[in-house]
C-alpha cells in the first residue's frame, strides 16, 4: 500500500468524507491541472496486467474543444479534505489513447480513454530474437532490470528502442537473484516485453505491480499472519458498504518442475496443497525449467504453486475509497455482524468518483483467471487442444507445411541455416522459385540444380564411423552431371537381390587401372543378365560346368578381326583389334530375348525423361535470365544454360532412334569354347606322340 499523509488517512476512514479527484496531463514541459470543478465522473480499474480509466470532464467552457491530449501522460490523484488541508495520493501513471467530445443530457463533456505502464509493456514488441545460450549465467533479476532498461543497466538490444522503467525491488525471494532460465527463456522478434517479464517472475514467487512514481515494483507478496497492509471493519476505523467471500479449492494443487527433456543430468522436484488434495483430489501441473538440483526444483514448484494458491481466493468488498490501495495488499475485512473475517490479496482493484462520492471496489484472487479462459477455450473448440498439443519450450516460425517432423537436435537455426548438428550444412542457403527449391552455398554457386535427386557436392559421412544407410522402397537412383561419375572410395556392398543398372556403360575400374587386382572380387551374379559392355580382367564365373562344344579349333580359326580404336575418358586412344561379332559360332551367341527388349525400352524411356528434365531446367534458366531480380546471378545462369543447352544436344541425339537389343556373347559358352579347342588339341599332340617311334 502506499504510504499516505496521516491527515489523509485520518479523513478516508472518517463516517463523512468529502472527496477530491484530479487528473495532471503532462507533455514534456507542458502541464494541465484538472481539478475537481472539471471532472463529473471517473472509472478506474487496476489489474496484474492491465490499467484502464475513463474521466468525463465538463466542457461546457469550451476547455477541450481546441486541445488535443492523445498521447499525454495522466496521473489520477485521489484525495479528501483534511484538517490539514486538501490532501492527495498520485496513482500509477497513464497515458491518454483516445479523447471524444460529444453532448450529453444538456452538456457538453469531453471524455478520455487511458491506459497504464502493463498495457504500455504488453504493446512494447522485441525488434529482433534474444536467444541465450545454455551456459548463461544471468539471474531472473538481472534479466527483469534489462528487459525494463533500469539505470545502471545495459538494456537488451531487442527492446532497446522501448522506454526505459526504473525498478524497485521491495522485497525478494530466494529464486529472483539465484535462479538462471539459461535458455530457457527466449524471446522472439514482435514477441511482448510484459509476456517476457511474467515469464520471468513465473520462476519465482515473485509479483511486479505499477507505483505511483511511474517505477515497477517487485515484491513477494505477503500471504499470511496477522500483519495487514490495511483493514476493513464494520466497528471502527475504516468501515465497508457490502462484502461476500467464498472458501475455494486450490486447483491445480500438485506442482511438478523438471528439467527440460534435453538436459542432463535431469532433476524434478514437486509441492502440494495438502489441504485441497484431502478436501478434493489431486489436481497435477507440470512446468519444465532449466533446474541446477532437485532442491531448486522444488523451490520453484513451490513458488509456483503459493501463486495459485495466491489465485485461488475469493471474495470481493465495496469500500469507500482508500487512496492509497494497492494490487497485492494483503488485507483484512473483519464483519462484526457475522463475527468473522476474511484476509487475502488484492487481486483487482476498481475506483469510481463523482462530485461528491467516491468508492472503491475490490476483489481477492482472481488474477489468474485467464488459465480459465484457456482451459475453456480447449474444451469447447479444437483450437486450444491444437495450442496445447503446439507446447513445444520454444517455436518461432514464419511459415511451416510438414506431414511428419521428428528431430532430436536441430541446433543453430538462423536466417542461413547455420550449422544442423549431426548434418553439418554450412554456409547453405535455400531459395524458392516457382515450385522448385534451390540449395546455394555461401558464394552464390548453386547446388546442382533442384531437389528431384540431382544435387551435386553433397557428402554423407557417418557421424559415429557406422554404416550410411540409403534406404528407399523405390529407386534410389545415382545420377551424376554429364560426364561426371560416381565414386566409391572403399568397399561397395548391396543387398541380395539388388541390381546395378546402368543407362549407359558400367565400368569397374578402380583406381583407373587397366587390370582389376587380384586382392579384388565383383560378383556379376548370373552371367545371362544383359551386359552392354564389361570391360574386365580378372573375373570370376561362379557358374557350374562351361559347355563342350566340338570342333572348337575349326570354329576358332574361322574367327575374322576388324582394327578398333579404345577410347576411355581419362585414357590415351589405343590401336586394337577385335573379332568380328559375325564370325563368332553361334554357340557362343545367347539370342535376343523379351527381358533385353524390355531393357532397351527402358533405357530409352529413361533417356526421353532425362532429356524432358533437362528442357525444363533450361526453360526455368531463361526465365531466370528474364527475371530482375536474378540479375546478380546472370553470368552464373548463362554459363549454366550453356552447359544444359549441350546436354540437350546430346541426349537428343541418343533419343533420335530406339535403340535395338544386340545378341550377347555367353561368358559360359566361349570358356567352354576356348577349354574344348585346348582339349582337341591335347587329343591331336596325344595322336602325334603315339605315332613316334
Amino acid at each position: 500500500m502506499r504510504t499516505l499523509p496521516a491527515a489523509l488517512m485520518a479523513a478516508q476512514q472518517e463516517a463523512s468524507v468529502s472527496p477530491l479527484a484530479g487528473i495532471t496531463l503532462t507533455h514534456g514541459v507542458e502541464a494541465v491541472v484538472l481539478g475537481t470543478s472539471l471532472i463529473l465522473s471517473i472509472k478506474h480499474t487496476e489489474d496484474p496486467y492491465t490499467h484502464k480509466a475513463e474521466a468525463v470532464l465538463d466542457n461546457s467552457g469550451g476547455a477541450f474543444t481546441g486541445n488535443d491530449y492523445k498521447g499525454w501522460q495522466a496521473v489520477i490523484s485521489y484525495g479528501a479534505v483534511t484538517h490539514s488541508g486538501d490532501e492527495y495520493s498520485d496513482t500509477t501513471p497513464l497515458w491518454v489513447i483516445a479523447q471524444e467530445l460529444y453532448s450529453a443530457r444538456g452538456k457538453l463533456v469531453c471524455r478520455l480513454l487511458m491506459s497504464g505502464i502493463p498495457d504500455m509493456l504488453a504493446e512494447d514488441r522485441a525488434s529482433g530474437a534474444y536467444m541465450p545460450a545454455d551456459t548463461d549465467i544471468k539471474a531472473v533479476k538481472d534479466l527483469v532490470r534489462e528487459i525494463l532498461g533500469d539505470s545502471g543497466v545495459t538494456m537488451l538490444t531487442c527492446f532497446n528502442h522501448c522506454q526505459p522503467y526504473g525498478v524497485d525491488f521491495d522485497s525478494e525471494d530466494s529464486l529472483i537473484d539465484s535462479y538462471q532460465p539459461k535458455d530457457g527463456l527466449r524471446i522472439y522478434m514482435n514477441g511482448s516485453r510484459l509476456s517476457a517479464l511474467k515469464r520471468l517472475l513465473d520462476y519465482t514467487g515473485c509479483v511486479m505491480r505499477f507505483g505511483g512514481d511511474g517505477n515497477v515494483h517487485i515484491l513477494q507478496p505477503v500471504t499470511g499472519g496477522t500483519v495487514y497492509d490495511y483493514e476493513y471493519s464494520l466497528a471502527n476505523g475504516h468501515t465497508f458498504f457490502s462484502k461476500a467471500y467464498r472458501n475455494s479449492l486450490v486447483i491445480p494443487n500438485y506442482v511438478i518442475a523438471r528439467s527440460h527433456p534435453g538436459d542432463s543430468p535431469q532433476y524434478s522436484g514437486c509441492a502440494s496443497d495438502s489441504e485441497s488434495i484431502s478436501a478434493f483430489r489431486e489436481m497435477r501441473y507440470q512446468k519444465y525449467a532449466c533446474l541446477a538440483s532437485d532442491a531448486q526444483a522444488v523451490i520453484i514448484a513451490a513458488a509456483l504453486l503459493a501463486k495459485f494458491q495466491l489465485e485461488a481466493q475469493k471474495g470481493e468488498a465495496d469500500v469507500p475509497m482508500n487512496c492509497g490501495a494497492e494490487l497485492f495488499d494483503y488485507v483484512k475485512v473483519t464483519d462484526e455482524r457475522e463475527s468473522d473475517y476474511r484476509a487475502g490479496n488484492i487481486g483487482s482493484l476498481t475506483r469510481k468518483y463523482s462530485p461528491g462520492r467516491y468508492t472503491m471496489e475490490f476483489s481477492f484472487g482472481g488474477w489468474l483467471s485467464v488459465r480459465k479462459l484457456f482451459s475453456q477455450v480447449e474444451v469447447l473448440s479444437d483450437v486450444g487442444l491444437d495450442l496445447y498439443r503446439l507446447g513445444v519450450k520454444n517455436l518461432y516460425a514464419e511459415r511451416i507445411q510438414a506431414g511428419d517432423i521428428d528431430v532430436d537436435t536441430l541446433s543453430a537455426i538462423s536466417a542461413d541455416i547455420g550449422t544442423i548438428t549431426a548434418g553439418l550444412i554450412k554456409g547453405v542457403t535455400f531459395r524458392i522459385y516457382g515450385d522448385k527449391l534451390e540449395i546455394y552455398k555461401s558464394d552464390g554457386v548453386t547446388l546442382r540444380g533442384y531437389l528431384e535427386g540431382i544435387i551435386g557436392g553433397v557428402a554423407l559421412r557417418s557421424v559415429d564411423g557406422g554404416d550410411v544407410t540409403l534406404d528407399s522402397s523405390d529407386d534410389i537412383n545415382l545420377d551424376p552431371a554429364s560426364g561426371g561419375k560416381v565414386r566409391v572410395n572403399e568397399d561397395m556392398r548391396m543387398n541380395t537381390g539388388c541390381a546395378i543398372e546402368a543407362v549407359s556403360d558400367l565400368e569397374l575400374d578402380p583406381d583407373g587401372l587397366d587390370v582389376i587386382p587380384s586382392v579384388t572380387t565383383y560378383d556379376l551374379g548370373n552371367a545371362t543378365y544383359y551386359w552392354d559392355n564389361i570391360e574386365y580382367s580378372d573375373l570370376i564365373d561362379r557358374t557350374p560346368s562351361p559347355h563342350f562344344i566340338p570342333d572348337a579349333l575349326l570354329k576358332l580359326k574361322a574367327l575374322t578381326t576388324h582394327p578398333t580404336v579404345k577410347k576411355r575418358k581419362g585414357h590415351p586412344d589405343r590401336q586394337i583389334e577385335t573379332f568380328e561379332r559375325s564370325s563368332l559360332p553361334p554357340e557362343v551367341i545367347v539370342p535376343v530375348t523379351q527381358y533385353d527388349r524390355d531393357r532397351a525400352d527402358a533405357i530409352h524411356s529413361a533417356h526421353l525423361e532425362r532429356l524432358q528434365a533437362l528442357k525444363s531446367a533450361r526453360e526455368r534458366c531463361r526465365a531466370k535470365l528474364a527475371d530482375p531480380s536474378f540479375a546478380g546471378d546472370r553470368q552464373r545462369l548463362t554459363v549454366k544454360l550453356e552447359e544444359i543447352n549441350v546436354s540437350v544436344v546430346k541426349m537428343e541425339g541418343r533419343t533420335a532412334q530406339a535403340p535395338q537389343p544386340q545378341p550377347g556373347i555367353s561368358m559360359n559358352a566361349t570358356i567352354g569354347l576356348l577349354i574344348s579347342a585346348v582339349r582337341e588339341l591335347t587329343g591331336r599332340v596325344e595322336a602325334l606322340e603315339a605315332e613316334l617311334p
